[in-house]
């Protein structure tokens, strides 16, 4: 995978910046050309000092001025196009106030550089940060793909490139994504393992094998189904990968079942795993390329005869499920994304779900 950055745009860059800002701006460019030259520890060097200096509560122009409080929250994006496109896919709450300094690249260097040298938990420590400051930064998540695939870490290299994909907003990001997903598939076993990750099947019929994996739900006995095979994956007796599955899926959701345990308790199902019939963690790393939220939310709306809550059509009770939705968090020990939610009204919890609940 390229991960190198292309110059970036910022419409408050240049006659906003002064002092430490245009300190940074010159610490960035350099560093750019210290990573092209291989000179990896220099360019940790350099970026270090200004990270330091930026978390430093002591520096007001760093550390203190861009905090996020219950009013607003702080972003740098490179160009309107990606601040449209947060405002459109992440939907903030708080006012979004724009940041000139641009640390996503500061922190995606440092990261960049962290990985070359092979200090991996720096590397996704560093990058985690920079999608603090811009949540759609496609280089960063392509940094961070990259990371995962020389990690071998297969399932996140896909789910990254994938959340890539999905943030593109142009076309040299879109045909980079897809050209990995191509190497990495080639690389896994030949040319047609872009449609079969494990392998050409017996009877090698496209259509017929998508649909026979990738089959869409179409009662209620199989949306509950698939509600118990992810309380198995979340309970204490799961094995380690099945829960780390359970956790992510659950974090990166979007659209979620609602069910109500009692009165003050509910549990959270993201479409994605909901949607497809006899889902299994298996079948959803297969074919997580595949899987598409748009179509598991149209089988979900219509298995229970009724539409999404969001926050435009009924902000008062999408408020109360997305407290309801930090507070589950809480108890199964997940953070909550800052993507915006969208839910289902809640439906009643099935016996064995309350039992275990209580239990």
């Amino acid at each position: 995978m390229d991960t190198h950055f292309s110059p970036s745009f910022s419409p408050l860059a240049g006659a906003s910046l002064s002092g430490n800002g245009a300190r940074l701006q010159i610490v960035i460019a350099q560093s750019e050309l210290l990573i092209q030259m291989k000179q990896f520890e220099q360019a940790l060097h350099e970026l270090g000092v200004v990270i330091q200096a930026t978390e430093d509560d002591r520096e007001p122009f760093w550390g203190g001025k861009y905090t996020d409080d219950d009013v607003s929250e702080y972003r740098h994006f490179d160009n309107p196009r990606e601040q449209s496109l947060y405002m459109k896919l992440c939907h903030p709450t708080r006012r979004v106030e724009s940041v000139p300094e641009d640390y996503p690249r500061l922190y995606a260097l440092y990261g960049l550089a962290c990985m070359e040298l092979k200090r991996y938990g720096e590397a996704k420590a560093a990058l985690q940060k920079s999608l603090r400051w811009n949540p759609v930064k496609v280089d960063t998540l392509c940094i961070l793909a990259e990371l995962c695939k020389r990690k071998k870490k297969p399932d996140e290299y896909l789910e990254t490139l994938n959340e890539c994909l999905d943030f593109s907003c142009a076309h040299e990001n879109s045909a980079q994504c897809y050209r990995d997903l191509g190497r990495y598939y080639a690389e896994a076993g030949g040319k047609n393992t872009a449609k079969y990750p494990d392998g050409i099947p017996a009877d090698p019929t496209p259509e017929n094998a998508a649909s026979e994996v990738l089959e869409l739900i179409e009662n209620m006995e199989s949306l509950r189904k698939n509600i118990d095979t992810l309380d198995d994956y979340l309970s204490p007796n799961a094995g380690p990968e099945e829960h780390s599955f359970a956790e992510t899926i659950v974090f990166r959701g979007k659209c979620y079942v609602v069910v109500g345990i009692d009165e003050h308790s509910y549990m959270f199902y993201p479409s994605r795993f909901l949607g497809y019939e006899n889902n299994s963690m298996a079948r959803h790393k297969k074919w997580i390329h595949c899987i598409d939220g748009r179509e598991t939310n149209k089988a979900i709306t219509k298995v229970l005869k009724t539409e999404l809550i969001t926050s435009g059509k009924n902000p008062d009770e999408w408020k109360r499920l997305e407290r309801a939705y930090a507070a589950y968090c809480s108890s199964v020990s997940i953070p909550v994304s800052r993507m915006k939610r969208k839910y289902w009204p809640a439906i009643g919890g099935s016996d064995r779900v309350k039992s275990e609940r209580k239990g």
